[in-house]
């Protein structure tokens, strides 16, 4: 992990508004919400505990933090073009990407999707709890339940005739043996 005090915006992003530098430290102006203004370091500003993911938890902070050296070359390339020209082409794919790299990592959208997806499996969970969803999925689904029994076959020392007649007996009597072993596949 590249560390618990996470950079909510990059780090190199922020050090691009420097109202100065001394060594290895660059300082930019904030302003809070009653009109206080002070100039923090950038290593403390626009950061939070575990911000990606915690101890113990899934945490995007080292993908993250491995994809800003390329997005950071970027930036600085980006910074050094010539504002004197009035229309400057910048055609770099890599700006489409940063720009959804921003949006994909703001906690907004991170929540969103996290109940997104326990929106789904929440109604799955609903859906398979009832044993007829589960007989329809698989009746609905001949093909699978065929490569399911041509898997199981295929070491077997038998010939393909006699698979292939296993497998129409077989998915003839399906939806019987289904019933018939209703918790198994519950």
């Amino acid at each position: 992990m590249a560390g618990k005090k996470q950079h909510i915006i990059p780090k190199f992003l922020i050090d691009g508004f420097a109202s100065r530098v001394n060594g290895d430290e660059v300082y930019v102006w904030a302003c809070r919400k009653g009109g206080k203004t002070f100039e923090p370091n950038t290593k403390s500003i626009i950061a939070e505990q575990n911000f990606y993911g915690g101890i113990n938890e899934v945490s995007a902070d080292d993908v993250i933090t491995s994809l800003e050296g390329e997005y950071c070359g970027l930036i600085q390339n980006l910074r050094l073009t010539n504002n004197d020209l009035p229309i400057t082409e910048i055609s770099d794919p890599l700006i489409a990407e940063f720009i959804a790299h921003l949006v994909v990592r703001t906690k907004h959208i991170r929540e969103s999707f996290k109940s997104s997806i326990q929106f789904l499996i929440d109604r799955l969970d609903e859906y398979f709890r009832i044993f007829s969803n589960i007989k329809k999925l698989l009746l609905n689904n001949p093909d699978f339940l065929r490569r399911k029994f041509e898997e199981r076959l295929e070491s077997e020392p038998i010939t393909q005739s006699q698979k292939n007649l296993f497998i129409q007996i077989a998915l003839s009597n399906i939806s019987n043996y289904i019933d018939q072993n209703e918790q198994e596949f519950r």
